[in-house]
């Protein structure tokens, strides 16, 4: 504005300030301004390392054969620049070049490292450019002792895109006045009085009394007021209506009935307007509609499900159809384990790999196409499942029982019974893990406040609710919630803490020279 004015210093009368095309040029220069701090804001942070290259955290994992770790690490070593160093959790030799391009002081530049997790080895680096040098070295000097496998990266934008949640602060629950409370609890008794003998287009028409005598209408009814209970339960506790009476009004028994034929979806979405809604026509009554069923159900095959080197072990036992593809298998595993569907994955049976299609491993078969009965056909067969590359998650998944479909079991999946949680994502595999629940009971461990604000400050490893589980299948009416399960001395409070700025804990690894 004083370049418009022509005014370097002195001060300026607010008569010229007031003109009119003064009052222009500083709307202009604010609006440009601010469209500049608004370009900055949305323009992608980068960040580079010292090569000037973007950061991108390359993991690139590599096949080895079995027994030659010993002889693929001594080749590593060997390579100009390299370093082995000794850790706990095993040998990992350490990639250097002299000098640094950013600061002319340091004498070397750490350009990536190398480690074992289980049969295959592990590069690490941060950029892609790095990755692919450091690589093309790798192969060249181990040649036919390695074979690639793939390759995961993480960008800066996809740290900046999830941030962590803000901390919920716990809230007293409010008191309601006496008065108030009298006025709600007369309100819902008036409304559920009525409601046992009201029309209910959920029901097609009939009233909740005629369901109760009607075996087709019957779990409709159980699924409308099992969502009652879950609306109720969500209350303070004054305000709350007991949804008891409804069910000895209407002499049912929550626990007998749940193992009748279940309510489809779109009927379970319309029982969460029965208790409102009114039906325009209540002398005109229409039979429900069916439930379509697949022309091919298939088998059910009850499955055992373990996760490999972790002690005491973590399993679950489900029932899945013999129709299901090993995608939608994977799906069902991520749920009914309790992982977060964050890395590759992988199946291995009867000598065939199944996973996601890629040109570099033509061998390996889609698991869209390949369905769980053609893999496991008896009793006995097995196969695994592998989640994370990285950390090295692997499943043994054994068939049970092959049972014939029953519809009035329910709906699949389902979980018959299970033990403990599956282990946080990221905590670096079994030894990982391991070490994780040692510095979680030990608060005198210099790592223990960190580690807590890691796992989010609620973490407990014998954790198991499978009417949780189930509820993330089908919507919630299919076991009762198991107030009695145990927790370990390692159990944390389920308040959560703040996590933001708290860095992976390290697991069991000497960590490489800060100097990347």
């Amino acid at each position: 504005v004083r370049r418009v004015l022509g005014v370097r210093t002195r001060a300026v009368p607010v008569a010229r300030l007031c003109a009119p095309e003064v009052q222009l040029a500083m709307i202009l220069a604010w609006r440009l301004a601010v469209a500049e701090q608004d370009a900055r804001a949305r323009a992608p942070r980068v960040v580079n390392n010292t090569d000037g290259d973007p950061l991108v955290l390359c993991a690139d994992h590599f096949d080895v054969p079995a027994g030659d770790n010993a002889a693929v690490l001594a080749k590593l070593a060997a390579i100009e620049g390299a370093h082995a160093e000794d850790s706990d959790g095993g040998e990992v030799v350490i990639f250097s070049r002299p000098g640094n391009n950013m600061h002319a002081s340091w004498t070397n530049t750490i350009v990536g490292r190398a480690l074992f997790h289980g049969a295959r080895l592990r590069v690490e680096t941060n950029s892609v450019a790095r990755a692919d040098a450091l690589g093309a070295r790798i192969e060249r000097a181990l040649g036919a002792l390695l074979q690639h496998r793939a390759r995961e990266l993480r960008g800066v934008e996809d740290v900046l895109a999830n941030p962590p949640p803000e901390p919920r602060r716990a809230m007293a629950e409010p008191e309601s006045p006496p008065e108030l409370q009298a006025v709600l609890r007369q309100v819902l008794d008036r409304h559920y009085a009525d409601w046992p003998d009201s029309s209910l287009p959920a029901l097609g028409g009939r009233t909740p009394r005629q369901a109760a005598a009607s075996k087709t209408l019957r779990p409709r009814l159980v699924a409308i007021l099992k969502e009652f209970e879950y609306h109720e339960g969500s209350k303070l506790e004054a305000e709350r209506f007991d949804v008891g009476k409804l069910w000895r009004e209407l002499q049912l028994d929550p626990h007998e009935i749940a193992e009748s034929t279940a309510p489809s979806a779109s009927h379970q979405r319309a029982s969460r307007l029965a208790g409102t809604a009114e039906t325009a026509n209540k002398s005109r009554v229409t039979r429900p509609a069916r439930i379509p069923r697949p022309k091919d159900p298939g088998h059910v095959l009850e499955l055992k499900v373990t996760l490999r080197e972790v002690v005491p072990p973590v399993w679950r036992r489900v029932r899945v159809r013999s129709t299901t593809t090993l995608g939608k298998f994977h799906d069902v595993l991520q749920v009914v384990m309790g992982w977060t569907n964050s890395h590759l994955h992988e199946f291995e049976a009867g000598g065939a790999t199944y996973g996601e299609r890629d040109p570099e491993f033509s061998e390996r078969k889609s698991d869209r196409v390949a369905l769980l009965g053609d893999v496991l056909r008896q009793a006995g067969d097995r196969l695994v499942y592998e989640y994370d590359f990285g950390d090295g998650w692997e499943h043994d998944v054994v068939l049970e029982n092959v049972l014939p479909p029953d519809p009035g079991r329910g709906k699949y999946p389902c979980v018959l019974a299970g033990a403990r949680a599956c282990p946080p994502e990221d905590c670096g595999g079994a030894g990982g893990y391991e070490d994780l629940l040692r510095v979680l009971g030990d608060p005198s461990d210099p790592e223990h406040e960190h580690t807590v604000r890691w796992v989010n400050g609620s973490f407990d490893p014998e954790e198991f609710d499978a009417a949780a589980l189930n509820r993330a299948f089908h919507g919630g009416w299919y076991l009762p919630k198991d107030s009695d399960a145990p927790r370990s001395d390692t159990a944390l409070p389920r308040r959560p803490l703040p996590r933001r700025g708290v860095a992976k804990p390290r697991r069991g690894r000497s960590s490489a020279p800060t100097r990347r």
